[in-house]
C-alpha cells in the first residue's frame, strides 16, 4: 500500500498485473505490443494444447512480480453460430475446427487427412461420394 501511494503522489505509474496485447511477431519467438514490446515470451497453453499465434492476434499478457510477462491465451471474438454453453470449439485462422457438442457429438469442419489405423464400432453411414484407391463406390456398386 505504501508504494501504490508513494507511487500516485510521485506520478509513476505502476505496470498491470495483466493486459491485452496486440502480437507483433508470432510463432516460437513471440512479441507482444502492450504498453511496450515484449519479446521472446513464454506462451501457456492447457496441457496437451500447442498454439502459435500470428502477428495481430490479440494476446492476454500476464506480468509476474519478478518481471517476466507471459502470453497466457487469445482473445476470442464471437462464438460460431448455434454453439452453446458447455460445449468446445477449436479453430484455425482457415476455418477448419473441431467442436465437441453437448449432445455427445464431435463436429469436424474442413477436409481431413489421418494417418494410422481407424477402428470403427458402430454403424458408417456415408452422404456423397465414396473412393478407395482412386476406384469409385458411389453410388455403391459393392456386391
Amino acid at each position: 500500500m505504501w508504494l501504490s501511494e508513494r507511487a500516485a503522489k510521485s506520478g509513476e505509474r505502476q505496470s498491470a498485473g495483466a493486459d491485452i496485447g496486440a502480437v507483433t511477431i508470432g510463432g516460437d519467438n513471440l512479441a507482444v505490443l502492450t504498453e511496450g514490446e515484449l519479446r521472446e515470451l513464454a506462451l501457456v497453453s492447457p496441457g496437451g494444447y500447442i498454439w502459435r499465434p500470428q502477428a495481430g492476434d490479440s494476446v492476454l499478457v500476464l506480468k509476474s512480480g519478478d518481471g517476466e510477462s507471459l502470453a497466457i491465451g487469445a482473445v476470442t471474438g464471437q462464438s460460431p453460430p448455434g454453439m452453446e454453453n458447455g460445449e468446445v470449439y477449436i479453430m484455425s485462422k482457415a476455418g477448419t475446427g473441431l467442436r465437441l457438442k453437448n449432445n455427445g457429438k464431435i463436429e469436424l469442419l474442413g477436409d481431413l487427412e489421418m494417418g494410422g489405423e481407424i477402428n470403427i464400432n458402430g454403424n458408417v453411414n456415408i452422404t456423397g461420394s465414396l473412393k478407395i484407391n482412386g476406384q469409385d463406390y458411389s453410388p455403391c456398386q459393392c456386391s
